[in-house]
């Protein structure tokens, strides 16, 4: 009895420390130690039974927290998929649990040697999930510093995976020190631990990093143009409601019109994903609308719609496209690259047929391919807008690809109101503070009804569109006045240019971690012996 209440409190803690260190909550200190209470747990061999209701009970309480909101679309995918996301990270404890009591006695450099091997399998997990069965990476460890831009600017070179690594490599020298301690209780606690040291030199170098950069940054910046976020918080029940139409597009003329003449001009104005009741492209109708909205703000639009492509027997896609005050409807446009499974498209056709999509369009969106930014004239200037729709920016390789296409900066929209009025937004938001700093590219965001604003390089969150109540869920409109540091001007990260390189060293050195501490595992004795 005292085992399973011992397991239950180290499974509870350490749940609890996982779920507050990411959006909504403001703790993202506790990303630095909760799976210590765990860890050191299982640095003592545990009863199989025990060792699964500890490992898999942490996953699905978590991941039951964090993704609560989707209950709001499916309750049947919302415990199907935390089922499935609790399977997926216990396999990390479970190589934990397999090598942690193997280092128990174990010298100083291979207790180091060992860390570094479960920080990198931590990396390699977290990059397996972003396409593992259609891909989900939402809420890496990394997610949890979105206001903490010090330690983030390692992305610029290793990818959010650089961030993880240093936080879960963390939580692993804390876990060491503290196992130590208490076995060796008799000594008191230990002043000198090697492991510990080794963490803290690696968390301290990555903030000072850090510190160094957005420091040297301040004062340098280029203001751009102004750019107007709209969110007109059309409900979901009311946006394909072919009756509701003329409602829903009074309320996106009104809501846009009602900033032409705020104290900041206006020079591009930016609509949510999907915003119009009808297709844009390939509706001539719904697109001489929009283009009078865009004559009526003399700016550009820049905006999220579906399409449909003719030529193509009704291809329709997600898409975003630009609509120039002067010339209208550009000729090119963005078609979404990742597709949401049961939303756009059903994954596994043949298996899940008898499954219906949530977005009433007939049969399946079509997936784009091409990561071509989209060229926009603001304020006397050209641009290229790389464009990401919904979870697209929840993806590294996507950004990246659009970056190294040419964007000059990356506008987000997305439409989070089928999820209630709850965290999902602002754990959306905190993915385009990493994919900005991986990027080193200003992030624009609009959203339905929130979270929208704009982020810099640095990934400071440089304004958010909240109400009189602070919250940013309401029906509004803001200017905000965009500028970039000018040390970034045509260059790109080092993460753009190479890429993933930091998972697959990460792969080797976990694979040779693991093996070399498979070959120097005692053997049980054979029968001959």
């Amino acid at each position: 009895m005292k085992e399973w209440l011992i397991a239950g409190g180290v499974c509870l803690l350490s749940s609890l420390i996982y779920v507050l260190a990411f959006p909504p909550f403001a703790m993202a200190e506790g990303a630095s130690v909760f799976a210590v209470p765990i860890l050191v747990w299982l640095f003592h061999k545990q009863p199989r039974k025990l060792l699964f209701a500890v490992i898999g009970g942490w996953g699905l309480l978590s991941w039951l927290a964090l993704i609560v909101w989707l209950r709001h679309v499916t309750f049947g995918g919302y415990i199907f998929l935390s089922i499935l996301l609790a399977a997926y990270f216990s396999l990390w404890f479970f190589a934990a649990a397999w090598l942690l009591p193997r280092l128990r006695e174990a010298s100083t450099f291979s207790r180091i040697v060992g860390m570094i091997s479960l920080a990198a399998l931590w990396v390699v997990h977290e990059y397996v999930r972003s396409f593992f069965l259609t891909g989900f990476p939402w809420l890496p460890l990394a997610a949890s510093q979105w206001q903490r831009p010090l330690l983030l600017q390692t992305s610029a070179w290793t990818g959010s995976y650089g961030v993880s690594f240093i936080l879960i490599f963390f939580n692993l020298g804390l876990a060491f020190y503290i196992e130590k301690t208490i076995r060796l209780a008799r000594k008191g606690w230990q002043r000198i631990s090697p492991e510990l040291i080794t963490a803290l030199f690696v968390f301290l170098l990555s903030g000072f990093g850090g510190f160094y950069l957005t420091r040297s940054s301040s004062g340098e910046r280029e203001t751009l143009f102004n750019a107007a976020f709209i969110q007109p918080d059309i409900p979901q029940e009311l946006k394909w409601d072919p009756s509701r139409s003329t409602d829903v597009l009074q309320t996106i003329r009104r809501t846009t019109l009602a900033i032409k003449n705020a104290p900041k001009t206006p020079d591009i104005v930016i609509w949510p994903e999907a915003v119009t009741p009808f297709a844009v492209v390939g509706d001539y109708g719904m697109q001489r609308w929009t283009e009078e909205v865009a004559a009526a703000m003399e700016a550009p639009l820049f905006i999220g719609s579906i399409g449909v492509d003719r030529t193509k027997i009704d291809d329709w896609f997600n898409g975003a496209m630009v609509i120039d005050p002067e010339t209208g409807l550009s000729s090119e446009y963005y078609r979404k690259r990742k597709l949401v499974p049961f939303g756009e498209y059903i994954p596994f056709g043949f298996l899940f047929s008898w499954i219906s999509k949530f977005v009433p369009i007939e049969g399946s969106f079509a997936k784009g391919e091409s990561a071509a930014p989209l060229t926009a004239e603001v304020a006397g200037k050209s641009y290229d807008f790389g464009a990401l729709i919904c979870y697209e920016d929840v993806f590294p390789a996507l950004a990246r690809t659009t970056a190294r296409e040419g964007a000059e900066m990356l506008i987000v929209i997305t439409n989070n109101a089928w999820y209630g009025e709850e965290g999902m937004p602002y754990q959306h938001a905190a993915h385009s503070v990493l994919r900005a700093v991986e990027t080193r590219l200003p992030v624009l965001r609009s959203g339905n009804n929130g979270w929208s604003g704009w982020i810099d390089e640095y990934g400071t969150i440089r304004g958010v569109l909240v109400d009189g109540n602070g919250s940013v869920f309401f029906r509004g409109a803001e200017v905000m006045e965009i500028s970039r540091d000018q040390a970034w001007k045509g260059k790109t990260s080092f993460y753009v240019r190479y890429g993933n390189w930091f998972v697959w060293l990460c792969a080797g050195i976990s694979i040779f971690g693991f093996a070399a501490n498979y070959r120097s595992s005692p053997r049980k004795p054979g029968r001959n012996e």
